[in-house]
C-alpha cells in the first residue's frame, strides 16, 4: 500500500537520490552540477535549510508500506496561500548562484524561472511543485 507522508530531515538523502535518478538525464545534465558525494551533501543541506527556514515549503514523500515504508517518490511544494509583498517574493525567486557560475545553460534557465515566476505568479497566492 502507498501512503503520502511529510518528509523528515532523515529523508533528504533518499529525496536527493530519487531526485537525481529522476532528473539526471538529457538537458538536466546541462543544468545541474555533477552528482559527487560533496554535491549530494550540499543538496541535502539545502533541502534541510529550506524546510527549516521557509514557512511556505512542504516536502512530501510516498512510501510503500509493504516494503518497510521505503520512499518511492517525493516532491517539494511551495504553498503560498496569501498575497505577498514584492519584497517577500524576491527572496524566493530562483537566481543563479555559485553552482551555476560555469554553466551558461543553468544560468539562463534560472533567469528564465525567475522571470516567469515573477510574471505569472507575482504576489498572488499559489501552490507550486518545485523540487
Amino acid at each position: 500500500m502507498l501512503e503520502v507522508r511529510p518528509c523528515t530531515n532523515d529523508d533528504f538523502a533518499d529525496f536527493v537520490r530519487i531526485q537525481t535518478a529522476a532528473f539526471n538525464t538529457g538537458i538536466t545534465k546541462l543544468l545541474k552540477a555533477e552528482q559527487t558525494p560533496e554535491n549530494r551533501e550540499k543538496s541535502i543541506q539545502k533541502h534541510i535549510k529550506s524546510v527549516t527556514n521557509e514557512s511556505d515549503v512542504r516536502y512530501l514523500k510516498v512510501v510503500d508500506t509493504e516494503l518497510n515504508d521505503k520512499m518511492i517518490a517525493c516532491a517539494k511544494w511551495r504553498m503560498n496561500e496569501k498575497e505577498r509583498t514584492e519584497e517577500q517574493i524576491q527572496s524566493m525567486l530562483p537566481v543563479p548562484g555559485e553552482e551555476e557560475k560555469d554553466r551558461p545553460a543553468a544560468q539562463d534557465f534560472m533567469n528564465y524561472l525567475h522571470r516567469v515566476r515573477k510574471q505569472f505568479m507575482g504576489t498572488k497566492p499559489f501552490y507550486c511543485e518545485c523540487a
